[in-house]
């Protein structure tokens, strides 16, 4: 009986940590999965200003998730860029997660003809 029991709770335990271990792999994705939008944002604002400087942000679908770029010019060829990504972890399981990243960027990053 003893044994029984002994058994019961380690596989309780097991059961338990293995749910425990599926959430953060989850969550984990999740932020990763915003990790990359928010850094596609970014990609994507630095090509639109290359074509258009006077491109002002978009909101982008990717995947389960969103993202929104906005851009702010701060100075005559200088701009500053915002990327929000939020996105749903797999099977709308969990709460969702945003992730933003900012950056600066100037003349030195444009193609320019001539130069």
């Amino acid at each position: 009986l003893l044994l029984v029991v002994v058994a019961s709770a380690i596989a309780s335990l097991a059961h338990s940590r293995g749910r425990d271990l599926a959430r953060d792999s989850v969550r984990e994705r999740g932020q990763a999965a915003a990790l990359y939008a928010a850094e596609g944002g970014l990609a994507k604002a630095r090509h639109a200003l290359r074509l258009d400087p006077l491109w002002a942000g978009a909101r982008l679908q990717v995947g389960t998730g969103e993202v929104v770029v906005a851009v702010v010019r701060t100075a005559e060829d200088q701009w500053q860029i915002a990327s929000a990504a939020t996105t749903r972890p797999a099977g709308e399981l969990g709460n969702p997660v945003r992730v933003t990243l900012e950056e600066e960027f100037g003349e030195r990053h444009l193609y320019r003809a001539g130069k």
